[in-house]
C-alpha cells in the first residue's frame, strides 16, 4: 500500500519525501499554502471570503504599479450528496449569495453541472470569483487564479 500524504503519521514509513518548492517548480502546486484549522463551516467560508477580497484589493494595488491583471478566485470544495448535514454545492452556493456575494460571481464545476463551459477564466471582463466543485481538482482541472478552501 502506498500513501501519499502531505501530514504523514508520526511513525510512517516514509519512502520519499518532496518539498513544497520542489512541487511548485514542477508547477504542482501554487505558493503560498496556508492551513489551519478553524470551529465551524461558516467560519471557514467567511474566512475564504474576506481572503479573497483582501487579495483583490492587493491585486489592484499591484496592477496600478506593474499593470499585470490579477483576480483571485476562492475555490470551494464541496461535499458530495449524501448525507443531509452534507455541505453540497447547492448549500455552498446559498450560503455565499447570503453572505452578500452576487450571483454572476459564483460558479459550478461538477460532473453534471459546468457553469464554466466557455468562460475565460483570465479574461479581465469575467465576473467569476468564486468556484464550487466536488472533485474537478481530483479530475486534474486546473483553475487560474485559484485558491482552495475545503469544506
Amino acid at each position: 500500500m502506498l500513501e501519499l500524504t502531505a501530514t504523514p503519521k508520526k511513525d510512517a514509513n516514509i519512502i520519499s519525501y518532496v518539498d513544497a518548492m520542489q512541487l511548485k517548480l514542477e508547477n504542482m502546486v501554487k505558493l503560498p499554502v496556508i492551513v489551519y484549522n478553524m470551529r465551524s463551516k461558516s467560519e471557514v467560508i467567511g474566512e475564504a471570503i474576506s481572503v479573497r477580497r483582501k487579495l483583490e484589493a492587493e491585486a489592484q494595488e499591484e496592477q496600478k504599479h506593474t499593470g499585470r491583471y490579477i483576480r483571485p478566485i476562492a475555490l470551494f470544495q464541496a461535499e458530495p450528496k449524501g448525507k443531509d448535514d452534507n455541505t453540497t454545492f447547492e448549500k455552498l452556493k446559498q450560503y455565499l449569495m447570503d453572505a452578500g456575494i452576487p450571483q454572476k460571481h459564483i460558479a459550478i464545476k461538477t460532473a453534471n453541472v459546468n457553469e464554466l463551459r466557455g468562460v475565460d477564466l483570465l479574461s479581465k471582463n469575467c465576473p467569476i470569483r468564486y468556484i464550487i466543485t466536488v472533485n474537478a481538482l481530483k479530475e486534474g482541472w486546473d483553475c487560474p487564479f485559484a485558491y482552495i478552501a475545503n469544506e
